[in-house]
C-alpha cells in the first residue's frame, strides 16, 4: 500500500513538474491542460496521463476525456459520466484521482465510490484508465 501511495506522489510531482514547465509558461492559459489520474482498489493502482489541446497523454480515451472535462466546464464534480447505468449495491470501493491544472486552473479531485460501475456512472469516460465500458 506505501508503494502505492509513493508511486501516486512521484507521478503528481511528474506531471506538476509537467504543467510548470518554461516552455508551458510561454503557453497561454487557454493551451494548459494537463492531468494525472489514477484509479485505486483494493488490489491495484491504475494511472494515466491526460493532455488536451491537443488530446494525449497515456490515456486509451483521451479525446472523449477532454469533451467531457470541457462540457463540465473544468470540474470533475460535474461529469455527465453515463446517468443511464444501471449498478448493483455490490461494495467493492474505488477511489479515482485527479491532480493538475486545466486551462490554467489547479485542479485537484478525489473521491471513492461504492464500486467501478458507480464511478463510471458519474464520471466516464476521464476515469476508465483500462476497461472498457
Amino acid at each position: 500500500m506505501t508503494k502505492k501511495i509513493i508511486a501516486v506522489l512521484v507521478a503528481i510531482a511528474a506531471v506538476t513538474a509537467l504543467v510548470a514547465s518554461p516552455a508551458q509558461a510561454h503557453a497561454t492559459a487557454e493551451a494548459t491542460s494537463a492531468l494525472f489520474l489514477a484509479v485505486q482498489s483494493h488490489d491495484r493502482t491504475d494511472t494515466a496521463t491526460l493532455t488536451c489541446q491537443p488530446p494525449g497523454g497515456t490515456h486509451p480515451r483521451a479525446a472523449a476525456s477532454c469533451r467531457a472535462i470541457t462540457q463540465a466546464g473544468g470540474d470533475l464534480t460535474q461529469l455527465s459520466g453515463l446517468p443511464d447505468q444501471v449498478c448493483t449495491d455490490q461494495y467493492e470501493p474505488v477511489t479515482a484521482m485527479a491532480v493538475g491544472s486545466w486551462k490554467g486552473r489547479p485542479i485537484f479531485y478525489l473521491r471513492t465510490f461504492g464500486n467501478d460501475c458507480e464511478m463510471d456512472r458519474a464520471t466516464f469516460p476521464v476515469f476508465a484508465l483500462t476497461r472498457g465500458v
